[in-house]
Formats: C-alpha cells, sequence, structure tokens
C-alpha cells in the first residue's frame, strides 16, 4: 500500500517542490497523544502556527499546544484555546490599529468570519514533513508559487471539472482557518494568500501561497498530477524556448 512517504516525494517531484509537503494532526482534548511526541516540543514559543508551517516545509516537527504557538488568533481558530473571546478582542483591535481595516467594526466582521473549530475543542497540533511524521496527518499543506498553486487546483478539479469556489477567509487567519480548519470541516481543497500577520510572522517569500487539503485527497490529487505530465511538460519547454 502506497504511504505518507512514498506519496510525499511524488507530489514535491510532480509539482517540482523544492520544499518538503507539511502534515498535520489536530488532537482533540479527548485523545491521548504518544508520549514520544513530546519530543518534538519546540524548546522556545513560535511566533505563530503559520511559521510552524513554513518552518515544517524546510524540515522541521512540531507538537504544540496554545501556549508554544504564539498567535492567538490562530490557537483561537484551532479550537485550543478554553475561552478565546478576551484574545479575539485584543486581535481585532490590533489589526484596526495596524491600519488594516477602516473600523473595528470592518476588523471583526473579518475575523469572526473566519472557519474556526468551537473552543476548547483541541489540545495540540502536529505539524511536519510530510513524508516523516511520526503520527498518520489529517491535512496535507504545501508553499507553492502561483504556477504550482494552478497545477495542484487543476489535479483537485481533474475527474469533475466545473467552476472551483476558493472560500477565503478575507487576508486574516489564513494558515489555520483556510488551510487547516477549511479542508478538515469541509473536505476540500482550499488557497490562502495569508494576511499582512501571517506574513510578518512566518517570512514566508512573498510570491509564494500556502495550500491545503485532506490527507485523504492526497492519493488521488498525485495520481491526477502524474496524469497532467503532459501539458506541465509543454508549459516547462515553452519557457525554456524564451
Amino acid at each position: 500500500m502506497t504511504g505518507p512517504m512514498d506519496l510525499s516525494a511524488r507530489l514535491k517531484a510532480a509539482l517540482r517542490m523544492e520544499l518538503e509537503p507539511v502534515g498535520v494532526r489536530v488532537y482533540g482534548r479527548d485523545e491521548t497523544p504518544s508520549a514520544e511526541l513530546d519530543g518534538f516540543d519546540p524548546p522556545q514559543a513560535l511566533k505563530s502556527y503559520c511559521q510552524a508551517l513554513t518552518r515544517a516545509g524546510r524540515g522541521e516537527t512540531f507538537f504544540a499546544g496554545a501556549a508554544r504557538l504564539g498567535c492567538v488568533l490562530g490557537t483561537s481558530t484551532l479550537g485550543l484555546e478554553d475561552d478565546p473571546a478576551p484574545l479575539l478582542n485584543d486581535s481585532v483591535t490590533e489589526k484596526f490599529g495596524a491600519g488594516l481595516f477602516e473600523t473595528e467594526a470592518a476588523s471583526r466582521a473579518s475575523i469572526e468570519a473566519a472557519r474556526k473549530f468551537e473552543s476548547g475543542r483541541n489540545r495540540a497540533v502536529l505539524i511536519g514533513p510530510l513524508g516523516r511524521m511520526p503520527e498518520e496527518p489529517q491535512v496535507v499543506i504545501v508553499e507553492l508559487d502561483p504556477e504550482q498553486t494552478m497545477w495542484l487546483l487543476y489535479a483537485d478539479n481533474y475527474h469533475g471539472g466545473g467552476p472551483q469556489a476558493l472560500p477565503q477567509s478575507g487576508g486574516v487567519a489564513g494558515g489555520c482557518a483556510d488551510i487547516t480548519v477549511w479542508p478538515l470541516s469541509e473536505n476540500q481543497t482550499n488557497v490562502t494568500f495569508l494576511g499582512l500577520g501571517c506574513r510578518l510572522k512566518s517570512a514566508i517569500p512573498p510570491i509564494h501561497l500556502l495550500a491545503g487539503f485532506p490527507c485523504t485527497r492526497l492519493g488521488d490529487i498525485v495520481e491526477s498530477l502524474e496524469k497532467m505530465a503532459k501539458p506541465m511538460a509543454k508549459l516547462a519547454q515553452a519557457r525554456e524556448g524564451d
């Protein structure tokens, strides 16, 4: 049976990725993670969940709860906070004060519209290179340039065709709401352009986006990408000829 290690390598090759595909697993309050995961506790608190995603794409693995994930908007969105209301109030003020929205009401509307897990539902997340995940992932997240994103969306739509709606959350909670909570709750692929806070904390290159899809879709997406080898080669050859 094809496993995450093989599929990760094939996904990376098909999209000509330099970075590693990332796996994410969210642990509910009633789950008991393996004691071995304690070895992946970040020695220092991360700036954000988004930062953990980008660092995982470069080879690191993290197992962390709210106290180690830095960004309270992210930990609230991931259901890691028992009482996120005062924390989200701070986030509203921060984004309004930073000049991202004209009014505090506009800032609040964007944050409240982001898809999120129920408060206190979860206890921790495991984030690491997909091919080396110590436990089975639930979501696959990839850091891509726009052209690689195009191919991923073609692969996701390979069988059914038709329009593909991408439910953005408005430039807030990009890594947590758009490409983690949404794929898990809706069983769909999504792309995020992130947001100011996400990009500041993750240091992701300006030409990169993040995309996420349920791990149950991994095999089908990889096979679809491989079936599109001809048009992918055609575009690559046309660019080399310019």
